[in-house]
């Protein structure tokens, strides 16, 4: 069966959706004349990403690969073999030019995807961090291992690259990219199959961050051509027809051929060469709605919903008629097999229905057995199979000098070994993965802490923790859901909830306080007699008392330009910070006794950064810290005696660990809670969502240290706090843990 490919790239850039993807390359054997045979009727895409100083133009780019695609087509052997070529020809002229640049500090690194259509089967090879997501009717795969395409081209003469291949239907989707979001896993995207291009396209970009790198290919049934689709497009892009069952041919289908034209392009868009064939336009486009002439007569239009009616009962008929003459098939074939096994005629005495019974409880008694069976052994043998290559990787890994070897092949046994224990935990694994901390934490810099649940009573199944506060011996837990602070306070035997304290939403004839935004800690002994500072998104604060008695609303007076959306505030020194990206804005209120109610002042004066995506924020005394969506941090110095208020953004992360380099972002992780520490050890504290970690930054921003737990802990971390006493608690979600801090 030939097979089309409806080709779109997705492209963002700083939170701009871009219509070309530089780097990206597609063609088919017509771009070059002396294609071999064996490459007829192949299909390549070419995807390379460039970093560092000395990378391409998207014209160089272009020209390069087209260079390396013509080389493809013009080889002959294993289309593995030739992918693998395309990798080490691309990675030779990528270290020529750093050896060449060397002296000026001019380098780049690769990320290269190499796919191949050919004969109803996908190729691929990967060389560093790259995915590609293979989406079926039934399953998807997230071909990407770290181990096995290394860090990309480059980088050292001796390349790593993962290859892989799998069978094609109309109707799978291939998504290749350098950094899909953390919402684009293979169960999730599974779903996508069977929905129209256009719809995909946006529930992809929905989930995507401000910068994404991917390409998108639906297949379709046709004739071996391709078509490299713009946004604009999507809505005239019908969803592919299934792929027919095995042995039956495909059903004919108004409109599901498109036209019969070999193509040969470059993301770019690029005309094709003399003697090429014409490349698919948008012209053509209307072709695949345009209904096929038959000769046969044609029924009259029915009402939409008529339609479907009749459809729908013509399918639950075609079923019944089929599961009736299986049954009578089964009747038939048991009781011959029973006249020959049962002695006499006593079969006929058997009466109708309890063969009818027979006949049906037979074949599902078998068909459960063989699925327990058949599950046992699978689950069994999908063990053995990641075991195996996490022991296999972790003797590669005791081989390696080069710290960066050593940690992406540890980082891949620990991959191998949460594959393996999904179907079972054995004290074999368990060894296996002590050793990979211990050989794995020196480099990332990790410290291992035993985390316990603190609370006595379980918090409810609807609750979602998302900002905590901690005492020496109290935890006010901010729940997203209601709203409202729920307290703990520490007994003998644990933390118990508090079922007196009142922290939350009310109304009155004066105020009416919404959902909390945020809460901190209040000095004790303070004049208002309260435990607990809060506030809503309409600027209205929250007094909240331990004692019992009801919280105390007070109006925050409002900014001149009024509130745009308050998202967090932080208490330092008497004064109350409150960050408001909606209008760029940190606000500044000194007030008496906690009370604020007098107009703010600006933090920024000429230089006021970009906050539109800060999700938080730190303030030690004159210095304030920004926490952006994408990780990077944005650093200011409040001015005094006439000097200006001054901001570095992005500011830098030092980081001294083995192989690792100073950067704006630290690779790998997603910062979503920025916390202050007070002296004696001042600190900043980022909780990082995908690991389930703090890292420990000093106030430099140089890392020092990262805690994760001992055992994986279930769910997401939501929020975090440190006690005075060294406690470090964590949530997730409904879920609180704590363990005492090194």
């Amino acid at each position: 069966m030939d097979l089309d490919l409806h080709i779109l790239p997705l492209h963002r850039h700083e939170g701009q959706d871009l219509s070309d993807l530089p780097g990206l390359f597609v063609a088919d054997a017509s771009i070059t004349r002396r294609a071999s045979r064996s490459r007829k009727g192949d299909i390549l895409v070419l995807h390379l990403a460039l970093n560092g100083t000395a990378t391409l133009t998207a014209e160089d780019q272009a020209q390069v690969l087209e260079a390396h695609a013509q080389a493809f087509f013009e080889s002959s052997g294993s289309v593995t073999a030739a992918l693998r070529t395309v990798g080490e020809n691309l990675n030779e002229f990528l270290l020529d030019r750093n050896r060449e640049g060397a002296s000026r500090n001019l380098q780049a690194t690769g990320s290269f995807t190499g796919i191949v259509f050919h004969n109803g089967q996908i190729y691929t090879a990967q060389s560093g961090p790259n995915h590609v997501f293979t989406v079926h009717a039934v399953t998807a795969q997230d071909l990407h291992d770290p181990y096995l395409a290394g860090r990309g081209l480059g980088v050292s003469r001796s390349l790593n690259i993962h290859l892989n291949h799998a069978p094609l239907d109309s109707g799978d989707l291939i998504i290749l990219s350098t950094n899909p979001p953390m919402a684009w896993k293979a169960e999730s995207l599974q779903k996508a199959y069977g929905r129209p291009l256009g719809t995909i396209h946006r529930v992809l970009m929905n989930a995507a961050g401000s910068d994404l790198r991917a390409v998108l290919i639906q297949v379709h049934e046709g004739k071996g051509a391709f078509k490299i689709l713009k946004r604009d497009e999507l809505g005239s892009q019908p969803p592919p027809a299934a792929a027919p069952a095995p042995g039956r041919a495909a059903p004919a289908t108004r409109g599901s051929e498109p036209p019969q034209v070999p193509v040969k392009a470059a993301a770019e868009g690029r005309e094709p060469v003399p003697g090429g064939h014409t490349p698919i336009d948008s012209s053509a486009t209307s072709s695949l709605s345009t209904p096929i002439q038959s000769s046969k007569t044609v029924e009259p239009a029915l009402p939409p919903r008529r339609r479907r009616n009749r459809e729908g009962g013509q399918a639950v008929l075609a079923v019944i008629r089929a599961f009736g003459g299986a049954m009578r098939t089964f009747g038939y074939s048991l009781r011959a097999l029973l006249t020959r096994v049962l002695p006499g005629s006593e079969l006929f005495t058997i009466p109708p229905s309890t063969m009818a019974f027979i006949a049906v409880a037979v074949p599902i008694l078998l068909v459960t057995v063989a699925g327990v069976v058949y599950v046992q052994r699978g689950r069994q043998g999908q063990y053995n199979r990641a075991f195996e290559k996490a022991q296999e990787v972790a003797e590669f890994a005791g081989t390696r000098t080069d710290p960066n070897e050593i940690r992406i092949s540890w980082q891949a046994v620990l991959g191998y070994l949460d594959e393996a224990e999904r179907f079972e935990t054995t004290e074999e694994s368990q060894a296996l993965r002590i050793q990979a901390y211990a050989s794995l934490d020196p480099l990332e810099g990790i410290e291992r802490l035993d985390f316990q649940p603190v609370l006595l009573t379980a918090l409810g199944e609807n609750v979602n923790i998302i900002r905590m506060v901690a005492t020496r011996d109290e935890l006010y837990l901010l729940d997203e859901i209601s709203g409202s602070v729920i307290r703990a306070w520490l007994s003998g035997r644990g933390y118990e909830i508090d079922t007196e304290f009142k922290c939350g939403s009310f109304g009155n004839t004066t105020y009416s306080i919404g959902k909390l935004i945020d809460i901190a800690a209040l000095p004790q002994n303070n004049v208002l007699g309260a435990d607990i500072f809060a506030m809503d998104s309409n600027g209205n604060a929250l007094y909240c008392k331990s004692d019992g008695s009801p919280p105390v609303a007070q109006a925050v007076a409002p900014p001149a330009s009024n509130w745009g959306d308050p998202r967090s505030f932080v208490l330092d020194s008497g004064q109350l910070y409150v960050l408001d990206p909606q209008t760029n804005a940190v606000w500044i209120y000194s007030g008496e006794q906690f009370s604020f109610i007098n107009p703010p002042r600006l933090f920024f004066d000429e230089e006021v950064p970009e906050m539109e995506n800060v999700i938080d924020f730190a303030v030690d005394l004159d210095d304030l810290y920004l926490l952006h969506a994408d990780g990077h941090i944005t650093t200011c110095t409040f001015g005094f005696a006439g000097q200006s208020t001054k901001c570095t953004d992005p500011s830098l992360y030092t980081d001294t660990r083995p192989g690792k380099e100073n950067t704006t972002l630290v690779p790998g992780t997603q910062f979503t809670q920025l916390r202050f520490s007070p002296p004696p050890d001042p600190s900043i504290y980022l909780l990082d969502e995908v690991a389930g970690a703090v890292y420990h930054y000093s106030l430099r921003l140089t890392f020092q240290r990262q805690y994760r737990p001992l055992a994986a802990l279930e769910g997401t971390i939501t929020a975090f706090a440190i006690s005075p006493g060294r406690t470090i608690f964590t949530a997730f979600g409904n879920e609180i843990y704590g363990s005492i801090l090194p």
